[in-house]
């Protein structure tokens, strides 16, 4: 990637707050990044990352919504991954999960 004219580097684990299998998906998207590492001179070794500007808005949300809960709340959220237990579901920076004995049965 560029980043002023010089070239950076994001390693994997830096690119989203959660595993990405495939980064070629990011490939021609313009996001933004944190400059981890910079060393001038004749080579120039610029490391980004994007993971702790996605952590830093995470956290933020998660302190906003937890000002809101209470119980009888009745929030919208994100399915982020389903298990033979339950779900986790992402609540705006906030992930809970929902145990199968709560889930609605159709019935």
């Amino acid at each position: 990637m560029q980043i002023a004219g010089q070239r950076a580097f994001c390693p994997g684990s830096q690119v989203d707050n959660r595993y990405v299998e495939d980064l070629q998906t990011f490939v021609g998207q313009r996001l933004t990044f944190r400059i981890t590492r910079y060393q001038g001179g004749k080579r120039t070794n610029l490391v980004v990352s994007r993971r702790v500007l996605l952590e830093e808005e995470q956290k933020a949300r998660a302190e906003e919504m937890r000002a809101r809960l209470e119980v009888g709340a009745v929030l919208r959220g994100t399915v982020t991954a389903l298990k033979d237990y339950g779900a986790f579901v992402d609540l705006g920076g906030l992930e809970g999960w929902c145990t199968s004995a709560s889930w609605p049965t159709g019935a």
